[in-house]
């Protein structure tokens, strides 16, 4: 509680000064309130990949006030920004939630941020998708440091080639039972060839993602390796193999210096009349059999199709997405063998790792794709009740349909559909694959004579099938934004 008050303290300082310091930027301010209804667990897609704003709990209400100030003019070499969102649930789920609050500058191309942001890593549909397989924007925002080049920008003499990546150093929550002190190593790197008039645009890169350091917190009471030496280490990916371990823990002797995954990406996207088509592929590594080719059959697969607007239809589709996520195979069932048996490096086990028992979650949550379940919060308890890893369901195959669009010129909406087929892990496999159907969808409309303008939005949710509870949730909500509060400067105004 002390800790909870101390964080909403800090907070409104932060809002306050941001205000009377800086009142002559432009800030954007929000304030968004709703009633979620139905059963006691909140249906998944109402949930999923939303930035930890949503409980997982039912028949609860949620309020979030938030700041922003972005870059004040796109054409100055030196800029900076802030932004703040705080609130929290009250119900069935009671919790405070400090949910974005961070500072950045920029330097031409170069932007630095510290704090906590929403983003997602990996080459995918940002608005229809469901979730980049290694950061999806599943779980609440991690506090970061983060050096990057956050849009494509050209590079050579004649700009065809465009490149954009980022360096940062995390640290995972307290509130886990494997470690503390736990901390993120994240890095990627993507490029585009094309400008951005031409119809056809390649794009690749890839995202690398590193657990490490930390005090064990089981029974064995060993600190995990955060030196320099390892630091640089976990930034290259070296493995240990062959070398002297003396005075490493049996894992990374074994293997690397912490936990390592993330995927390798590609795509391209195709203007032709009036439709621009993106196809991207991710793939997925995590201990060495991508390098094989042993688990290329797993990664996320996509399609994404935009319709330009036709100013006669009063019920159009402006966007379509199609994706494919397969992590069945991991490898196959032959596990790694600490480079005796290089070419099985089977048994990934997705998200789960045998020094960080915890896995790939932050505050409890999926960091990565939603449709790797933890047991503690979603599943039915039938469902691997006898596992007794962190994530209970690593190996599924899942089709997602999503789509939005516009209804009358006054009404928005956005759909998702999800069928999956769920198989357990290697060690604990269900009995039987479990199926799972999911939905969503949202429809949202601006209020112009209401408030100087509002937005009202309800969405329905539900699961059916033998993964989770049959759930059924209505949200019901409102959402305005501003762009001056005058008790805090009236003379301002924008």
């Amino acid at each position: 509680m002390i800790k909870n008050n101390c964080f909403l303290i800090s907070s409104i300082y932060f809002f306050f000064l941001c205000n009377f310091c800086y009142s002559q930027r432009d800030n954007t301010y929000t304030i968004d309130a709703s009633a979620i209804l139905g059963t006691e667990q909140t249906p998944f897609w109402m949930r999923a990949n939303k930035f930890g704003k949503v409980p997982t709990k039912g028949e609860t209400m949620t309020v979030f006030a938030g700041v922003k100030s972005d870059y004040q003019n796109p054409e100055d070499k030196i800029d900076w920004g802030y932004g703040l969102n705080i609130g929290g649930f009250a119900g069935l789920q009671n919790k405070f939630i400090i949910q974005q609050a961070y500072a950045k500058a920029k330097w031409r191309a170069f932007e630095l941020y510290a704090g906590r942001r929403e983003g997602i890593q990996g080459l995918v549909d940002t608005t229809l998708t469901s979730g980049s397989y290694i950061w999806s924007g599943n779980a609440l925002p991690m506090p970061k440091v983060d050096l990057s080049i956050p849009n494509y920008t050209q590079i050579g003499p004649s700009g065809i080639f465009s490149i954009k990546g980022n360096y940062a150093h995390g640290w995972f929550d307290r509130n886990r039972k494997d470690a503390k002190g736990i901390m993120l190593h994240q890095k990627s790197f993507y490029f585009r060839i094309g400008k951005p008039n031409y119809k056809l645009k390649f794009y690749g890169g890839f995202n690398h993602q590193a657990q490490w350091g930390g005090e064990d917190l089981s029974s064995l009471n060993r600190k995990f390796e955060s030196s320099i030496k390892d630091y640089l280490s976990i930034v290259s990916g070296k493995s240990n193999v062959g070398t002297d371990t003396t005075g490493i823990n049996p894992n990374s002797a074994g293997n690397r210096t912490g936990n390592h995954l993330g995927s390798l990406d590609f795509g391209f996207e195709l203007e032709i009349l009036n439709t621009k088509v993106f196809l991207y592929r991710q793939s997925i590594f995590e201990d060495g059999s991508l390098f094989y080719l042993n688990n290329i059959s797993d990664g996320l697969n996509g399609l994404s199709i935009t319709f330009r607007k036709n100013s006669y239809q009063k019920f159009r589709i402006s966007k379509l997405n199609l994706e494919f996520l397969n992590t069945l195979s991991q490898g196959g069932i032959e596990g790694s063998s600490g480079g005796i048996a290089a070419s099985k490096r089977g048994q990934d086990d997705y998200f789960n790792n045998g020094d960080y028992s915890d896995g790939w979650s932050y505050n409890k949550t999926t960091i990565g794709t939603p449709f790797i379940l933890s047991n503690d919060q979603y599943l039915k308890n039938s469902i691997g009740s006898k596992n007794t890893l962190f994530f209970t369901n690593n190996r599924i195959q899942a089709f997602i349909l999503g789509f939005s669009g516009v209804l009358s010129e006054k009404y928005l909406f956005e759909s998702k559909i999800s069928f999956t087929k769920n198989w357990g892990t290697y060690r604990y496999s269900f009995p039987n694959f479990v199926n799972q159907k999911s939905f969503y969808i949202n429809v949202n409309r601006d209020l112009y004579q209401i408030l100087g303008g509002i937005n009202a939005y309800m969405s329905l949710a539900g699961d059916i099938g033998r993964l989770f509870n049959t759930n059924i949730g209505v949200q019901i909500g409102l959402r305005k934004s501003f762009g001056y509060l005058s008790f805090f400067n009236p003379t301002h105004r924008h």
